[in-house]
């Protein structure tokens, strides 16, 4: 884990001899100090830095990882101690314990590390206690799956302008045309002549024949005829043939209505002609082998280009990256016209035969010329409008979420799908009956509340209901129970909330009047009694009162024995506070309230105010506290605006108060509960009666936000919770459902059954698995755990080729089961074999499940309301994979049918997978093999079903799934292996900015315009020296190269800044210790000049990389001046102490203060 990491520690630093590992301990045998440290290095130490550093390795064999195979969970470095003692004047550690607890992947550090050190004699010499350990970042580390996420785009291929096209390039040699039906070949030919050259056509027919001289015709089934077609042009045309074009591709198609065509338009006939024309080419016997171009038409989408894609002919494209691989004498290529170019084809693929510069994979599209790059993926953005609708699970497991899924709009509220949340420790789930609207909902589904970002958040914060479901700890609450409570998230199906927020519904109270009661009265009792203390004779201002917190707040103020002033915005809402008892009452609208209340009180004030009203309304009321008064400001606009108030107001003893009860909730939920209990003591003993309720249906949300934003109530507004026929689903959330029914073909086998398990773990209960043969004998205990789970599994014995097959599985679960709402196609078979080894049978026999079967399956379901269409597509089709022409092809067709359905508004969805570990197709050892050789690591069976759960919620219609070995690929590279696509993401360039690679441009060049000597070594020291300054904010005079960086104060942080700088800066990939591997800018010098590639010294033979270089050396090459620097034997002794400061300031820096 350590060396997977980048801790590559030289030989005097590999101490550990044998390693014990138990639950949260290791135990270390450390090598003899003989072995490992010079002589005279051996004293002077009370502990030797390699012997310490050796039992500090123990503490990564006392972890337990979250995941082995990932070392950014199994490496930790120390970062913190917070004792050491040494119990011998000089301690020579031969065995070291090693304690840690286990480390938790969603935190950065562990806590309470310790190491205790043993002599040979097993008597304890010293203990290092209170250690922290870091989790160390690797440099690019990144989330794996992202990682592996690779996407196929399109770049304008490198052009010559000055490129010329002789016509005598025309008569060198003849051409063999595989002539299409729609003339593009034959225009060609009259090209060639032309040009001097000459052109045979072939075309298919029912047998081997001569129809002239020029014109031959051919049964493209039999292998025998392409071999009697090149014996006879052998004797009758003695001229070197100078190329063939195959362009039989062009006149492939499919048919959406009806079985494909005939056998010469199918999608595999031109692929199973193009097998027998190379294995007739390579047992021709020509003197020179001539070039092989393969022709297909529309077959890419490049850009924003709006034709669908040509499907038919796209198997070509996968059989053509293979070909590229096993005969490159050849020279294949493979060329996909532009369909919107008309008679023009032939001149473009006339121009391609007489270039130079051979791409071997091009588009050709708009006058320009294309090829393929494999980039990271990135999920598409969601289209307007994406909200789709689907039906609500008519079970117990469906939940939905009241949301405005277009903010601003409230037409938009509508129902949307939600998953449940099972309640956790100390929690409550509740079936809401009715939740209570608040201003603050309205405001957020206008998108204007005040300090929230814009977009659709959750709606509702009170509700009532009965609890359905409790947490660990949770006794108060039965299942059952009517309850009130304050959940997040409640305008909902379902809701979880904390036990502590939830309190018995009072018997006096309907479900309405339960759910429009939390907030209004936590806001009343939180605001006039806990901060304003209001007491018995006092006066009180409640603005706004006949709304909800008002008409709460006139009940506690009649509790305490105060005196109400109120104000309302409508005479008949003030007709109504006076119905209630309020003796004075003012209009809100109008500043005059202000001047009544002096009058009323002679002048003196009120002692408390609720106040929800802005501007210079809040300024007035706020005037109008007596001495010792106080101000409770329960509105959010002039807060969020800074609205600024003279300090003069708050003389005599005046103070304010703000109440923001949503962040109380969060923050101090033990306070709001002891609210809540004193609420409904307050219902309990008569003090709080409850408000009066208006109540709308849930489907009638956007009516009842409507007239809250309007102020046309009084009281409380209260959803009902109604159960919706059918539920708005986000775009890019998941599409798995309960109840829904998926139908997987290969579902038997143990890439399908994986599947299987992952929708069942998503919530699917409804599954239909098909394959040719029963369930083999390990998939039983699969299914019998499947359905444990709840999940229903129907085993179809069907031919996913045949498309009677497919129609009856479809038609046996619309009988049986509901409706059907997702396929992944996982069916597939391997029989590989080189080009040269295949016949049609064997070909066929490959692409037939693949190929017949994906659009059988497309085909079967064109009338069907499909959330998701997911095609199982192998890596072999983008980059070619030696004896696997079959399969790359029938992949090719899947990428290809995914996008044509994307093109129909249909979902599709095609995954090129690299070889799966463990499971699939490619995990025996004679599977796959080809394509790790390319630096394609195995796809892990957890990895891979994370990849599909991140894939299959978005629009993408094809993504690569490559977990890739870097070194891997280097090596594939400089031994000529790597397949074109895979040349851009060797050395990642991608991974620094422009910015960075002109700046490391810009000081290379300076470095080689300088002499190697030390005017060179200085301009590089000065360049670290001011990144170290920079990093330190210190002044660069401050900064001494020879200074150990530790010594200046360098914490660990702080070594990874600089690390990045500079690895930004230089253009170069640098270890995560190297700051601690060279702790001087000195000494670091030396090492990074050698990692640009650049020679500090005049000589040679001083050590340094060749004097001019201007390229780097590979980044992953052997690194022996690193590997130097940390054997100690090489080392001063200046720099030894420097190592050793470096250690255990990195050690120490947070846990001796």
């Amino acid at each position: 884990a350590l060396d997977r990491a980048g801790l590559r520690y030289g030989p005097s630093f590999q101490g550990i001899d044998h390693l014990w590992r138990g639950d949260g301990a290791a135990i270390a045998q450390l090598r003899d100090p003989a072995d490992l440290i010079a002589g005279a290095d051996r004293n002077g130490y009370l502990v030797h830095p390699a012997l310490l550093d050796s039992c500090l390795q123990a503490l990564s064999g006392a972890l337990d990882p979250a995941d082995p195979a990932d070392p950014r969970t199994t490496t930790y470095l120390p970062v913190g101690v917070g004792r050491f003692t040494v119990l011998a004047e000089r301690a020579v550690p031969r065995w070291a314990l090693a304690v840690c607890g286990a480390p938790d992947p969603a935190e950065h550090e562990i806590s309470g590390g310790r190491v205790v050190l043993f002599d040979a004699a097993g008597d304890r010499v010293g203990e290092i206690g209170g250690m922290t350990l870091r989790r160390l970042e690797l440099p690019g580390a990144q989330d794996p799956v992202s990682e592996s996420l690779l996407a196929v785009g399109w770049e304008a291929a490198a052009d010559d302008p000055d490129r010329k096209h002789p016509a005598a390039d025309a008569g060198a040699g003849w051409w063999l045309l595989f002539a299409d039906l729609g003339g593009v070949c034959h225009e060609l030919r009259s090209m060639l002549a032309d040009g001097g050259g000459a052109g045979v056509t072939v075309t298919a027919g029912e047998r081997y024949r001569r129809l002239d001289q020029d014109h031959y015709e051919i049964d493209p089934s039999r292998m025998e005829d392409v071999a009697a077609l090149l014996a006879e042009l052998r004797q009758t045309r003695p001229a070197p043939c100078a190329g063939v074009v195959h362009a039989w591709s062009l006149d492939a198609e499919l048919a959406e209505d009806g079985e494909p065509g005939p056998p010469a338009a199918s999608p595999d006939h031109a692929c199973v002609s193009v097998l027998h024309l190379v294995q007739a080419l390579a047992r021709a016997g020509w003197n020179a082998t001539p070039r092989l171009v393969l022709v297909t038409r529309g077959v890419h989408r490049v850009g924003a280009e709006e034709a669908p894609p040509a499907v038919a002919q796209s198997a070509m494209w996968g059989l053509a990256r293979v070909l590229a691989m096993e005969h490159g004498e050849l020279r294949p290529a493979i060329v996909d016209l532009d369909p919107d170019l008309g008679g023009e084809e032939a001149r473009c693929l006339f121009d391609e035969l007489l270039r130079a510069d051979r791409d071997e994979q091009l588009v050709l599209r708009g006058g320009q010329r294309y090829v393929p790059r494999l980039g990271p993926w990135n999920p598409p953005e969601p289209a307007d409008g994406a909200w789709a609708r689907r039906p609500l699970d008519a079970g117990a497991g469906g939940n939905h979420r009241i949301l405005a899924v277009r903010p601003g709009s409230l037409d938009s509220l509508t129902p949307v799908l939600w998953q449940r949340a099972r309640p956790g420790p100390g929690q409550v789930e509740i079936e809401i009956a009715a939740a209570g609207l608040n201003f603050s909902d309205v405001l957020k589904a206008m998108d204007v509340y005040p300090g929230l970002p814009p977009g659709v958040v959750a709606l509702g914060a009170e509700c009532a209901g009965r609890v359905v479901a409790v947490g660990e700890g949770v006794d108060g609450h039965p299942v059952g129970e009517a309850v009130l409570a304050v959940a997040p998230s409640s305008m909902a199906g379902f809701a979880t909330t904390s036990a502590q927020l939830v309190a018995p519904k009072p018997r006096a109270l309907s479900v309405e009047q339960a759910a429009g009661t939390p907030i209004a009265f936590l806001t009343a009792v939180y605001g006039l009694e806990h901060l304003a203390h209001l007491a018995t004779g006092e006066t009180v201002l409640i603005h706004s009162a006949t709304g909800g917190v008002g008409l709460a707040a006139l009940q506690v103020a009649r509790r305490n024995g105060a005196e109400v002033f109120a104000t309302a915005g409508t005479e008949e809402k003030r007709e109504l506070l006076r119905r209630l008892g309020v003796r004075h009452v003012m209009d809100s609208r109008s500043l005059r309230f202000a001047d009544e209340v002096r009058d009323l009180t002679a002048g003196r004030g009120v002692d408390v105010v609720l106040n929800s009203l802005s501007g210079e309304a809040l300024t007035r009321s706020l005037s109008l506290l007596a001495p010792n008064g106080r101000f409770v400001e329960i509105g959010k606009q002039d807060i969020h605006r800074n609205s600024h108030l003279g300090m003069e107001l708050f003389k005599h003893n005046r103070s304010l108060f703000a109440v923001d009860l949503e962040h109380s909730i969060a923050d101090r939920p033990d306070l709001i509960a002891g609210l809540l209990r004193e609420v409904v003591r307050g219902f309990d003993t008569g003090d709080f009666t409850a408000l009066p309720v208006t109540s709308f249906p849930y489907s009638a949300a956007a009516e009842a936000f409507g007239q809250l934003a309007r102020a046309r109530h009084t009281g409380k507004i209260v959803l009902r919770a109604e159960r919706p026929a059918a539920v708005a689903v986000p775009p890019g959330g998941h599409p798995v459902r309960a109840e829904a029914t998926y139908l997987i073909t290969g579902g038997l086998g143990a890439l399908g059954r994986e599947t299987a398990r992952y929708l069942v773990d998503q919530g699917a209960r409804h599954l239909a698995l098909l394959g040719r043969h029963g369930p083999p004998a390990d998939a039983g205990a699969v299914l019998d755990e499947l359905r444990s789970l709840g999940a229903e599994i129907r085993v179809h014995r069907a031919d996913v080729s045949r498309f009677d097959d497919v129609t009856r599985v479809l038609a046996d679960i619309d009988a049986s089961m509901p409706p059907l709402a997702g396929v992944i196609h996982a069916a597939g078979v391997l029989d590989d074999g080189l080009l040269l080894e295949l016949d049609q049978e064997r070909f066929r026999g490959v692409t037939a499940p693949k190929v017949a079967g994906a659009w059988h399956l497309h085909r079967a379901t064109m009338g069907r309301d499909l959330d998701f269409m997911v095609l199982f597509s192998s890596a072999a089709a983008l980059l070619g994979s030696p004896s696997q022409g079959n399969y790359a092809a029938a992949n090719a067709f899947l990428d290809s049918l995914a996008v044509y359905r994307r093109w129909l508004g249909l979902p599709g969805l095609s995954i090129n997978w690299g070889p799966w570990s463990e499971i699939g197709l490619a995990a025996r050892p004679d599977r796959g093999g080809a394509l790790s050789a390319f630096g394609i690591a195995s796809v892990r069976p957890d990895a891979g079903i994370a990849a599909l759960d991140r894939l299959l919620p978005t629009s993408t219609a094809q993504a690569c799934v490559l977990p890739l070995d870097r070194e891997k690929l280097r090596v594939a590279a400089e031994s000529g292996l790597l397949p074109r696509l895979l040349t851009s993401l060797r050395d990642r360039p991608d991974t620094r900015s422009a910015e960075g690679r002109q700046r490391s441009t810009d000081i290379r060049r300076k470095l080689l315009a300088v002499e190697p000597g030390r005017r060179r070594t200085a301009m590089l020291t000065q360049h670290c020296t001011a990144t170290v300054a920079r990093v330190l904010k210190l002044d660069e005079s401050r900064v001494d190269p020879t200074t150990p960086l530790a010594n200046m104060g360098f914490d660990s942080l702080m070594s990874l800044e600089l690390r990045k700088r500079l690895e930004t800066s230089l253009d170069v990939e640098l270890l995560a210790t190297v700051v601690w591997r060279f702790p001087t800018i000195e000494v670091l010098v030396p090492f990074l000049a050698e990692r640009m590639g650049i020679a500090l010294a005049a000589d040679p033979a001083a050590g340094s990389a060749p004097a001019g270089g201007d390229s780097p050396p590979d980044a992953d090459r052997e690194r022996p001046a690193e590997d130097g620097a940390a054997d100690l034997g090489r080392l001063s002794a200046s720099e030894l102490e420097s190592l050793l400061v470096a250690k255990m300031t990195q050690m120490s820096e947070r846990g001796l203060g």
